[in-house]
């Protein structure tokens, strides 16, 4: 089976479409020669592509030309260590870039490395490091790009490894924001580590689409960690996007994690899941999905399960996954929800204005998703998730015209754990 099997493998059983049809009726006529399977496999009335990085055993990254139905680029990672894996697309659609684990030490991983690969001819280009013989620089996965490919915002540190008989040791510096502009190889260090005080992380930074601005988590106030903003250029000034507010106090520090954070094109608003202390909770602990406007620092929260959610459901949201589109329009979110007995899956939709007015745009009674993907157009009109563990779908965000765009081949065995960190983008 060739590198590309997984992503267009014709499966043998027919996915009955009844199911997913949401008011939608396939105007195939009659005479259509096409099988069921590739009537529902057909996406060429979606325009864009589909970008969709699977980690574990599982392991690589596929960019989907959905109206020609066919694979523009796959990238196969070594992703058994969080600082490889996900992938993303540039809007111009013709830069790649992802995470890359070059080295594991016996007790520690090693040198990781950002590589960007021009998805037309192939070519590829390797991250700049500073850093000399005597040191190696780490990445941490997820890093951002412009929307013309130009500018990738990363998190970065520096790493020293020592290694004598009976004897390993890693030194970490705290992790500091760059900003590598790939024409001109140019490192730009919008924040740096503070070698004498051991200064705090920055991590997860999102560029914005113009790449003049990044925001990003720290935990320079905090150990919560929150959000921050700066201009992209060498030592920034740092201005703090207050998501921590008088009784709420979100713990951020797992926000780099896919899928459980998503930013508007640009950097206004900010979608996130995070833990929040709650004194109704059992636990003391309930998970909660906020909608952050970092002009004015005012926060949404959207409770996507209803207040009449069984406990399992609302445990169950640690898993759960959601998306903003670019222009800012429009939120989606999947769920498991159910019970420990009887459980399955859910995918809904609102505008932005109204966060709470969610649509069911699918269900399936399918047992509990660990992990989903998801992600929307950049106007908001059509929305592409994981499915059963094993299937990925597109649709509109209406919830007509669903279609399988890819899923395992019948022989491999189907684990959850295997799909737990698909990452989704949408470039149109």
């Amino acid at each position: 089976m060739n590198k590309f099997a997984w992503s267009s493998f014709v499966v043998a059983a027919v996915f009955a479409l009844s199911p997913l049809t949401n008011g939608y009726t396939d105007d195939s006529s009659s005479e259509d020669s096409r099988s069921a399977e590739e009537i529902e496999r057909d996406t060429s009335a979606y325009s864009g592509y589909l970008t969709w990085s699977r980690m574990h055993e599982d392991v690589g990254t596929t960019v989907w030309d959905l109206a020609n139905m066919e694979a523009r680029a796959h990238v196969g990672v070594n992703a058994y260590n969080e600082l490889s894996g996900e992938a993303r697309l540039s809007q111009n659609r013709k830069t790649l870039v992802y995470t890359l684990l070059l080295e594991q030490y016996t007790s520690f991983t090693g040198p990781t490395t950002v590589i960007v690969q021009d998805i037309e001819t192939g070519a590829e280009k390797r991250y700049p490091s500073k850093i000399g013989t005597n040191g190696f620089s780490r990445i941490k996965k997820s890093p951002s790009i412009s929307a013309d490919g130009r500018r990738i915002a990363l998190s970065q540190t520096d790493a020293a490894y020592e290694s004598r008989p009976g004897t390993e040791s890693l030194t970490i510096m705290p992790w500091s924001i760059q900003v590598w502009d790939i024409e001109s190889d140019e490192l730009i260090d919008v924040t740096t580590n503070d070698e004498a005080s051991f200064g705090p992380d920055d991590i997860a930074p999102f560029i914005s689409a113009d790449g003049t601005r990044v925001l990003f988590l720290s935990s320079r106030d905090t150990r919560l960690l929150d959000f921050y903003m700066a201009d992209v250029k060498e030592n920034a000034s740092v201005t703090r996007v207050r998501a921590q507010g008088e009784g709420f106090t979100p713990d951020l520090r797992g926000l780099y994690i896919e899928n459980q954070i998503s930013v508007s094109a640009d950097l206004k608003w900010v979608l996130f899941l995070a833990e929040t202390d709650y004194p109704d909770s059992l636990t003391g602990v309930r998970w909660n999905w906020t909608l952050l406007n970092t002009d004015t620092g005012d926060i949404t929260h959207i409770d996507i399960v209803g207040a009449d959610a069984t406990d399992f459901t609302r445990k169950q949201l640690g898993n759960s996954a959601g998306a903003i589109s670019a222009d800012g329009s429009t939120l989606a979110f999947a769920y498991n929800f159910g019970t420990h007995d009887v459980s399955g899956q859910k995918v809904v939709v609102s505008s932005r204005e109204t966060p709470s007015d969610l649509r069911e745009i699918d269900v399936t009674g399918y047992t509990a998703q660990t992990g989903f993907g998801i992600a929307l157009s950049s106007d908001g009109s059509n929305i592409a998730y994981t499915r059963e563990n094993n299937q990925l779908w597109i649709r509109k965000t209406d919830g007509t015209n669903p279609k399988l765009v890819s899923t395992r081949w019948d022989d491999y065995p189907v684990s959850v754990e295997k799909w737990r960190g698909i990452f989704l983008s949408f470039t149109d």
